[in-house]
């Protein structure tokens, strides 16, 4: 293994080739979570082309950022929204989500996912436990 501040890399050979891993350890790693952080694995032909890449970006000069400005509106008026009583209320209840369901009957409680949207109306799915009686889901 070969460690540099947090980052990390290592070179394994498989049945398939050599493979090589790049990882930076989370900040508050102890020498006990080595494996811990964000890794980036690769096989070991492209190794030249990332070196190429790693001296061409300590040359490249940096871009400066330009905010994007729907974004930024975006920003504003979530934490305007965020200030409002409705908004809390809504925050405080998203959890708890009651379905109508009249061919899908079922009388157990379990562990499920449900649907939540996020920004740009993208659904995701969330862990929740679920109580289903007859024709009626309650989530939480």
């Amino acid at each position: 293994m070969v460690k540099s501040g947090l980052y990390r890399a290592e070179k394994v050979r498989y049945p398939d080739g050599v493979g090589c891993c790049f990882w930076k350890l989370f900040k508050d790693a102890t020498d006990d979570d080595e494996g811990a952080g964000l890794c980036f694995d690769f096989p070991i032909e492209d190794l030249g082309n990332l070196k190429e890449i790693v001296v061409g970006l300590e040359k490249e000069p940096e871009k400066v950022y330009v905010p994007d400005p729907e974004y930024e509106k975006f920003e504003a008026d979530r934490k305007e929204k965020e200030k409002t009583w409705w908004w809390k209320f809504l925050n405080d209840i998203e959890d708890i989500g009651i379905q109508i369901v009249p061919f899908d009957w079922d009388f157990r409680r379990f562990l499920v996912t449900r649907p939540t949207t996020m920004k740009n109306s993208e659904l995701v799915y969330k862990s929740c436990r679920r109580f289903h009686f007859g024709p009626v889901v309650i989530t939480w």
